[in-house]
Formats: structure tokens, C-alpha cells, sequence
């Protein structure tokens, strides 16, 4: 690399760091704008969405995937592909499963341990104190 080079590459990853972060912003107040929308399903489509784009942009520019030997990216979209198989068979899991309420059983009525006794019906005074009253 040149000494001339070196201002220039400078400036080159300054622009990209700005503009990475002024799209997080972005992705950010789009996030928050789509929670005030009622899409139903379409709000949890549209801030997953949102989240993979921002790691996206994150794992690419900050994490330094873009100048990252082969075998790196390689180590990253494995991850990521275990991740979205682990998500994948939470799905199948919750998708799967029957919703059948659980079976309700009556519970027995146990007698209390402890038989709590008012502390003035025992003391003479008080018995005197309960009976003139």
C-alpha cells in the first residue's frame, strides 16, 4: 500500500462506517414504526425481517466480514445456519404440538398444620377482658 493510498482508503471506511450506521438508524425507526401499525402476523414477519438485515449489516461492515479470509465467512454462515436450524426445529416443535388442556384433578383437602389460637382466650385478664364486655 502506498502512503498516498492511505488517506483515501481512510476516507473510503469512514463513508462506509456512516452510511452502515445511518442504515441501522433507519432499520431502527423502521422497527419502531412498525410496532405502531397492527399488521397481525406482519408485524412479527416485518421485525424479523428487520433484525436479519440489521445483523446483516453488522456482521458484514462492523464484525469485518467484508475483508474476511474465505474460511471465516465460511466459520459465520455456518453459525448462522445452525442457528436457523435450531429455530427451524423449535417451529416444527411448537407447530406440532396438540393444544389439549391438562386433565384437571380436584385437590384433597388436607388439614392444617398449625391450629393458630387467639392469644387472649388463653390469658386470664383477657378471658375477664372478652366475658365484661
Amino acid at each position: 500500500m502506498k502512503a498516498a493510498d492511505a488517506p483515501s482508503d481512510l476516507r473510503r471506511a469512514r463513508r462506509r462506517f456512516l452510511l452502515a450506521w445511518l442504515a441501522l438508524l433507519l432499520l431502527l425507526a423502521a422497527s419502531a414504526l412498525s410496532a405502531h401499525f397492527h399488521l397481525g402476523v406482519g408485524n412479527l414477519i416485518a421485525g424479523v425481517v428487520i433484525a436479519i438485515v440489521k445483523a446483516g449489516i453488522v456482521a458484514w461492515v462492523f464484525m469485518g466480514l467484508r475483508e474476511a479470509p474465505g474460511l471465516l465467512r465460511v466459520v459465520a454462515a455456518t453459525g448462522v445456519g445452525v442457528l436457523l436450524l435450531l429455530a427451524g426445529l423449535g417451529g416444527v416443535d411448537f407447530g406440532t404440538r396438540r393444544d389439549e388442556a391438562t386433565p384437571y384433578q380436584r385437590p384433597e383437602a388436607v388439614p392444617p398444620a398449625l391450629v393458630q389460637v387467639h392469644p387472649a382466650a388463653d390469658h386470664p385478664r383477657g378471658r375477664r377482658a372478652a366475658n365484661a364486655s
